[in-house]
């Protein structure tokens, strides 16, 4: 009976390049997709209802600290109410991690910035889009409302686009708008 439980061949593997580039050993594709996964700070993903329009929030990865922040002080508020805990949860982390808006330009490169009608500065936050949007300045004040307006109410669409920001967190080298999106991201 043989020691050996799989025959390993003499010559090392090698892998191709994604861009056809010369071959490498298996730990040298690793070590640059490590590299790739670890340089992803940040992505855009288009926001639930507005995909025709092409409106997209840049979300940054936030670190572990900030989350359980965000789940200590949800936690005081919801008093055991497990759902209201964990949709407020998924808002205040994307409240916490939008960078901005933008509009895809439809060319494929990045998406320009989202530009307020009333300041001329850059919309970074669901405050700001809401107000942008026409929402009653007692909802823009507070951004769980704003938030909320910007999504016209829908805990759903909320919920779907927390989804898909948690989808990038799992893994920052997806592309989530594609994967979920298909032909319209």
């Amino acid at each position: 009976m043989s020691e050996h439980v799989h025959d390993v061949p003499d010559e090392e593997a090698t892998i191709i390049g994604q861009n056809g580039d010369s071959p490498q050993s298996p730990f040298e594709a690793l070590r640059a997709r490590r590299e790739e996964l670890a340089s992803r700070q940040d992505t855009f993903i288009t926001l639930t209802g507005w995909e025709e329009m092409g409106l997209k929030g840049k979300y940054r990865l936030l670190t572990r600290e900030e989350t359980e922040e965000i789940a200590k002080r949800v936690r005081k508020e919801s008093r055991g109410n497990r759902s209201e805990f964990m949709f407020r949860v998924l808002v205040d982390t994307l409240l916490l991690a939008c960078e901005g808006f933008y509009i895809d330009s439809g060319t494929g490169d990045i998406p320009v910035p989202l530009v307020s009608e009333e300041t001329q500065e850059h919309v970074v936050n669901f405050t700001g889009l809401a107000r942008n949007l026409g929402a009653d300045p007692d909802i823009a004040r507070s951004p769980r409302q704003s938030i909320m307006y910007c999504f016209a109410d829908n805990d759903f669409a909320v919920g779907q686009h927390g989804l898909v920001f948690q989808r990038w967190l799992n893994n920052t080298g997806v592309d989530v708008d594609t994967e979920f999106l298909g032909e319209l991201g």
